[in-house]
């Protein structure tokens, strides 16, 4: 009973975390990636998402040895799906979406796959010879091998976290401050975005000028959608270009929004086009991060000249409210704000702590052990003087487990776009996020949380 009653609240927490990740989801998605797309990143968070919440109840159970079938089972094709998605199905669609071809994806991958084959047969062979592991031995060695690059990554990603994201919430509590870093980001994002433009522009003149002589290299689809970008009209009839907006420093209207259709040509698979369709989706890429860093600049400015601007004084009792709702919801915004940095630090130092303290004799400070102690008690694997656990402490104690695994799931995804390990990934609002870069933070979150 008390294994139901403990399943609710996790239960409700799962559904609405899902319903809102498909939302989240379908804002950032390019309307032209396709349906199965889509699916493969949706199922990869939504693992992510389900091993987050339903992970404490495998450790309580653990302890007692029950339903040891059924858990063992479930992890065991929860292991298999996420490692199907990490090394066999995101790095076949990523290598898709460069190539435009199966069959060079699959080749690619196979070259890698024979790498790792060859290196693993090697370790296995001085296991088995000199060390004498046996079967058994052998399987667990695989299994965390596999897991080795994750769990590298998330140590380093985790360090940075664990300081920079209540830092980042504490500058986010102040708009000046944080007007001054998302400029500072933008200085560098803008330097990018121009590099990226350029690198992009001197790629489509040798294609233009190479299609225009002899009629080869790139594809004129592809030819014509770089130049749509750079604000180029390709005319291919008599060879007389035509531009169509004049690109002006710093201007964001000087350069063409990105096109809806962002989809790549894919009929062609030559070594031309790949050139030009990833100089493309790189420029695309960093036009949306910069302005993305521009527009919140903006609104941060606008907020800030509101506060710097009595109530009209002869408008309307609608008006003054209005503006007075306004400014009431900045301030308890920037509180709120500054209540995360804290409640954040206090997470770190509580999970840094319980690391430094994992290997003491006497005493474990860890906040998970606080938490799947009240867990514990509360299923009644542990018992506290004969006292009968009331229902919400299950609740209690899984909130108290789900809030640091959260938090460390979610420090170690922010650090990936902030050390720079994503490159020109990333999520992109308004529906500007290509499927490469969906694919990639979902293999992300996928490899992270397993």
């Amino acid at each position: 009973m008390a294994m139901e009653q403990s399943l609710v609240l996790p239960l409700i927490i799962l559904g609405v975390s899902l319903l809102w990740g498909l939302k989240t989801l379908c804002s950032y998605a390019n309307k032209t990636t396709s349906l199965f797309q889509f699916a493969m990143v949706y199922s990869g968070m939504a693992l992510t998402v389900t091993t987050l919440v339903l992970l404490p109840y495998d450790i309580c159970y653990s302890r007692t040895n029950e339903h040891t079938e059924i858990l063992s089972e479930s992890w065991s094709r929860v292991y298999w799906i996420s490692f199907s998605l990490c090394w066999i199905a995101y790095p076949i669609m990523l290598e898709y979406e460069s190539t435009h071809s199966l069959k060079k994806a699959l080749r690619n991958n196979a070259f890698w796959y024979l790498m790792y084959a060859f290196a693993g047969l090697l370790i296995l062979s001085y296991l088995w010879y000199e060390q004498r592991l046996d079967l058994q031995g052998i399987v667990g060695f695989v299994y965390a091998a596999s897991n080795a690059w994750g769990l590298v990554l998330v140590t380093l990603l985790l360090g940075y976290g664990l300081v920079a994201v209540p830092q980042w919430l504490h500058v986010l509590s102040y708009d000046k401050r944080h007007v001054e870093a998302i400029y500072a980001q933008a200085v560098a994002a803008e330097d990018a975005r121009l590099s990226a433009k350029f690198e992009l522009m001197d790629v489509f003149n040798h294609y233009r000028d190479e299609a225009g002589e002899s009629g080869g290299g790139a594809s004129k689809e592809l030819i014509r959608e770089a130049g749509e970008f750079l604000g180029i009209a390709v005319n291919f009839d008599d060879g007389q270009d035509e531009v169509v907006s004049e690109c002006i420093e710093g201007d964001t209207e000087g350069t063409p929004l990105i096109p809806t259709n962002l989809s790549l040509v894919r009929a062609s698979t030559s070594r031309e086009d790949f050139e030009l369709s990833a100089a493309l989706a790189a420029a695309r890429r960093s036009q949306h991060r910069w302005s993305d860093l521009v527009d919140t600049g903006w609104v941060l400015e606008d907020r800030m000249a509101c506060h710097n601007v009595d109530a009209p004084l002869h408008g309307s009792a609608v008006e003054r409210l209005s503006h007075s709702l306004m400014l009431t919801g900045h301030s308890l915004g920037s509180y709120l704000t500054r209540a995360a940095a804290l409640f954040c630090a206090i997470l770190s130092v509580g999970i840094i702590s319980g690391q430094a303290t994992m290997f003491w004799d006497t005493k474990w400070s860890s906040l998970l052990a606080i938490g799947y102690d009240e867990l514990l008690w509360a299923l009644g694997i542990v018992q506290k003087d004969g006292y009968v656990p009331p229902v919400y402490t299950a609740m209690l104690g899984q909130v108290g487990v789900g809030l640091p695994l959260l938090y460390v799931a979610g420090c170690c995804y922010w650090s990936l776009f902030r050390v720079k390990v994503a490159g020109t990934y990333g999520l992109y609002t308004h529906h500007h996020t290509d499927s490469a870069s969906l694919l990639w933070c979902a293999s992300m979150v996928t490899r992270l949380s397993f």
